[in-house]
């Protein structure tokens, strides 16, 4: 029985399984689902950027939402916020609104929740029971007897599984991404199509280590039900237990202000700066303090987010939610690039005029800020992918292992 005879019958296996047609048009209906609610939410937050958008003269600080959040929101709603430029600093615009308040109780239904949640739960529950399942039935000793060597065994019935679970996952994917391009107000642009690309190949990674993931607790046990309790307890614990805990024993390990302590202190420093300027008689060296006491915020901020993503980069979610919304543009990075951008306009305008509201005019100062490259974010990101990749290598060669030793009685 050779690799490609047994690649078949995986696949054959598979397709004719009832639990295969349950977990493929559960996906599809999931996807779809997913994608014409987040481009509802798309046009509604392009329509709240119309209304925002600076006037002529205004130094405000925004960004347009990018079309790649119909994918993987991230981020991006906070991306696309107003932010005015006045005397003592940089604040919320006032006119900014919510977009979607039913986002704030529950998760946001994007692909990248899809893939994260769902689909990793779905190729877990094609592969726990793909060595266990010949085993009950008696067939894994049979083929076993009929000269077929064992590492050609588990390299066929790995393929044959994953390729099978895949193959329809991506198609479907790729038909979104299509039927989106031809949506009104979507307008992808080469780069666009290449994050896009670069995203499905991360989540075929990211899928790939919780199907190997089920196959080495298939390798190491003789049940079925014992792989699937210990499949289903692995599952829980990085996908939800590891990354919800990374925030928290960030703010245990770094104290810092929250953001309404923060505006607190710098309507306090504003004060005290405006009652020494009238006791001294000098308005035109006021130390407000804002730009000492944001900087501070942001050193405590970061390492906040350094020792958080440190923690969640222990799970693949956590590594997949990371680089996920880094290539779709909704990600820290993109926050991180903003943010400075927002300093160095800030910077340009600081010391101009101010309008009734205290506002600074911008003058012939405009603010301009483009999203990161693809070859940015890779650069930035490519420690993340080597370890995804060691999660599949590490589970592969622990199946493997285990298959060689594996107990056909």
């Amino acid at each position: 029985m050779s690799f490609t005879i047994i690649l078949k019958k995986e696949i054959l296996d598979n397709i004719y399984n009832f639990r295969y047609g349950i977990i493929l048009a559960l996906s599809v209906l999931l996807i779809g689902t997913s994608i014409f609610t987040m481009y509802r939410d798309y046009c509604a937050r392009v329509e709240n950027y119309t209304v925002l958008i600076p006037e002529e003269g205004e130094a405000t600080a925004i960004i347009p939402p990018t079309p790649l959040s119909v994918f993987v929101k991230g981020l991006d709603e906070n991306l696309a916020r107003s932010y005015q430029i006045n005397f003592i600093g940089i604040s919320l615009g006032s006119s900014q609104q919510a977009v979607n308040r039913l986002f704030s109780l529950f998760t946001i239904p994007d692909l990248l929740y899809i893939i994260k949640i769902v689909l990793s739960l779905c190729a877990l529950l094609m592969a726990y029971d793909i060595v266990t399942r010949e085993k009950e039935r008696g067939t894994l000793k049979l083929m076993l007897s009929n000269r077929v060597k064992r590492p050609v065994l588990l390299l066929a019935k790995w393929f044959g599984g994953f390729l099978s679970f895949i193959v329809p996952i991506v198609f479907v994917l790729l038909l979104m991404v299509a039927i989106v391009s031809l949506l009104p107000m979507v307008s992808f642009t080469v780069a666009d199509y290449s994050k896009i690309m670069m995203f499905l190949l991360t989540s075929i990674l990211y899928l790939a280590v919780f199907y190997t993931f089920g196959f080495l607790v298939s390798c190491l046990t003789v049940r079925s039900v014992t792989s699937l309790i210990i499949s289903m307890f692995f599952w829980v614990l990085i996908v939800f237990v590891i990354p919800n805990i990374s925030n928290n024993i960030s703010k245990q390990l770094v104290k810092t202000n929250s953001i309404e302590q923060l505006q607190q202190q710098q309507n306090l420093a504003w004060r005290e700066a405006i009652f020494h300027a009238n006791k001294t008689n000098n308005w035109e060296n006021m130390d407000l303090g804002w730009e000492k006491l944001s900087l501070a915020y942001d050193v405590e901020q970061n390492k906040q987010i350094k020792i958080s993503k440190a923690v969640a980069q222990c799970s693949p979610a956590g590594l997949f939610t990371l680089l996920a919304t880094d290539i779709m543009n909704t990600g820290l990075t993109d926050q991180n690039s903003l943010k400075n951008n927002a300093w160095q306009f800030y910077k340009q305008v600081e010391g101009s005029e101010t309008d009734s509201d205290g506002n600074l005019k911008a003058g012939n100062n405009f603010f301009s800020h483009s999203r990161c490259s693809l070859s940015e974010t890779l650069s930035q990101n490519i420690l993340s992918f080597i370890i995804l990749m060691l999660f599949v290598i590490l589970f592969f060669a622990g199946a493997f292992t285990a298959f060689m030793r594996y107990d056909l009685r």
